[in-house]
């Protein structure tokens, strides 16, 4: 679906209505004369539906942590930093 919009004297576009909510972050891509924009999601609200998990989020966060943090720790002590 394409549609024309216009920009107002301050340099802002209102997109139609469906495309975007109110208070969604958007990525401005410019190339030459053009330029598109790209919606932010959160990867975790849209993949709920179809990626199923058997712990928590909390808990996979802190599994993901912990994990970063020995993997860091690892790395300085092999440089001999730790």
């Amino acid at each position: 679906m394409s549609q024309v919009s216009k920009v107002d004297d301050r340099g802002r576009i209102t997109l139609p209505k469906g495309i975007a909510e109110p208070g969604n972050s958007v990525v401005i891509v410019y190339g030459a004369e053009y330029f598109f924009g790209i919606p932010i999601r959160d990867p975790l609200k849209d993949s709920s539906s179809w990626l199923k998990a058997d712990e928590k989020v909390k808990a996979l966060k802190k599994a993901a942590e912990a994990a970063a943090s020995r993997d860091a720790h690892g790395r300085a002590e092999r440089r001999g930093q730790g």
